[in-house]
């Protein structure tokens, strides 16, 4: 049972003199409850003879340590208890089972301000007999017989259609029954690799969860639902399990309950799979004056594995006028694409991992170029990367990160205009070649409506790899003169 949440712990030498020392704190704890003078008396008194018994018998040629203890009853703990006790089962078949079949009673009449505590575990309500009285049975086992996924459900054509369910057909695949209509959208391998159900398994709340979370963590729904119903001819193919033990008299008993069956729906509904987007703006500042648009494209499902697809082009120009003996324009033009997917894509096998970890291999694309009065430059990146976590951990690792800055034309007056060496090594033309990673820790789900911890570790190596490779082709590399690959200095750190 979990500790109560108002303790005291005492640690000291085990001196005689530290006996006042013991019963005197323990007193004081225990004060709050605001004791009659008599029970008071006998808190000191029991609190003097154990640390007395501890001094004598435990440490009689020696000293030692003496640790004390004593804590408040709070009927808070109790409560997280029964939440304790009810998910533990609830994890283990007892679909029913809620905290509301836990209950205790508690006799404060024993005296010394002291409790007995008894927990009872109410029967399962089945029903009503024709007296209208309930029908209680044992608490349930429950095992998942079918599971049937509909990864296309839309409710209003279900509810609406009359002919919705002659169109419907099934797949079936390691244990799921995929149903859909006229049209499979997504492979089944994905749908078994994201659902953590499987049949003839005890039920699991915990499963249910992670089922539910897995779902919506791929992107492409938009809801998901996961309902259970109790199979109506289960009685007649229950498995018959028995438990043998004793009751609350001591006295031998065996009892006899039966394991019944689920069956389980999981509808997930989609969200749009393809979509557009158009953003045009306007800008102006001084004597400048602009236009920039940008034009998006966005598929949720490009090959039926729930992969995220978007491509976005990017262009502007801007103009600045004074007078009419000077016209200067500017203008900038870009590309970016991007691939999502829900396992980690690499050269071995790693099947295990894409279903415990939920992974996913991201591929970036983009490519910019600038055109300003006083340079004109090339921008390139590319990136493949891969994350990964399960819990309060999640982890990103990109092996391939890759930045280029190709300098077209620059102004030597713009380049001594700029203090900063920082600004200065941006207008070079340089290529940055490596890997990156990070690692982020987090309580804040676990704990909503309390304080939370957050914690992220970076790193990041490039050139390194390159830099070696030089140096075995090159060894004879002059002091001063810089490592490039293709005519570009590339960064090393």
């Amino acid at each position: 049972m979990k500790k109560s949440s108002n303790y005291i712990k005492l640690e000291f030498l085990s001196r005689s003199t530290n006996e006042g020392f013991a019963r005197s704190a323990v007193a004081a704890f225990a004060s709050q409850l605001d004791p009659t003078l008599d029970e008071l008396g006998d808190i000191k008194t029991a609190v003097s003879e154990a640390v007395t018994n501890a001094i004598v018998h435990a440490y009689q040629q020696e000293i030692g340590k003496i640790a004390l203890r004593a804590s408040i009853f709070d009927g808070n703990v109790l409560n997280d208890e029964r939440s304790r006790i009810a998910s533990f089962l609830k994890n283990r078949g007892y679909y029913n089972f809620s905290i509301n079949n836990i209950s205790y009673v508690a006799d404060s009449t024993v005296g010394g301000r002291r409790i007995d505590l008894t927990v009872l575990v109410k029967q399962y309500m089945a029903g009503y007999d024709t007296n209208g009285e309930a029908v209680l049975d044992n608490n349930r086992i429950y095992r998942i017989r079918d599971i049937n996924v509909f990864p296309d459900y839309n409710p209003t054509v279900a509810t609406t259609d009359s002919l919705y369910k002659t169109r419907l057909d099934t797949v079936r695949y390691r244990g799921l029954n995929i149903i859909y209509d006229t049209k499979q959208h997504v492979r089944s391998e994905i749908l078994r690799r994201t659902i953590s159900l499987y049949p003839n398994a005890l039920y699991s709340a915990q499963d249910v969860k992670r089922t539910y979370d897995n779902i919506m963590r791929l992107g492409y729904y938009k809801s998901a639902s996961i309902l259970f119903t109790e199979v109506a001819d289960s009685t007649q193919k229950d498995n018959f399990i028995s438990f043998v033990g004793t009751d609350s008299t001591g006295s031998d008993e065996a009892d006899y309950t039966a394991e019944h069956y689920l069956s389980c729906e999981v509808l997930c509904t989609p969200a749009l799979r393809q979509s557009y987007s158009v953003n045009l703006e306007g800008t102006t500042s001084a004597d400048y004056f602009g236009v920039m648009a940008k034009v998006g494209y966005q598929n949720r499902n490009l090959l039926r594995g729930v992969e995220l697809f978007e491509v976005n082009v990017r262009g502007g120009y801007e103009f600045m006028y004074a007078g009419s003996k000077y016209k200067s324009d500017a203008y900038e033009f870009g590309v970016s694409t991007s691939f999502s997917f829900p396992r980690l894509l690499t050269p071995f096998r790693v099947n295990r991992y894409n279903h415990a970890l939920n992974p996913r291999t991201r591929i970036d694309l983009s490519y910019n170029t600038q055109k300003r009065p006083y340079y004109h430059r090339d921008l390139a990146s590319a990136v493949w990367g891969y994350s990964w976590g399960k819990g309060r951990s999640t982890f990103a690792l990109r092996p391939v990160d890759l930045t280029l800055v190709n300098m077209r034309y620059v102004q030597d007056s713009f380049l001594k205009n700029l203090v900063n060496p920082y600004l200065q090594n941006s207008y070079t033309s340089q290529l940055i070649a490596g890997l990156s990673g990070s690692y982020l820790y987090t309580n804040q789900q676990k704990n909503a409506n309390r304080g939370s911890i957050a914690l992220r570790f970076n790193f990041e190596t490039n050139g390194n790899l390159l830099n070696a490779l030089y140096r075995i082709g090159f060894p004879n590399k002059e002091k001063d003169e810089s490592y490039t690959l293709l005519g570009i200095r590339y960064a090393q750190y």
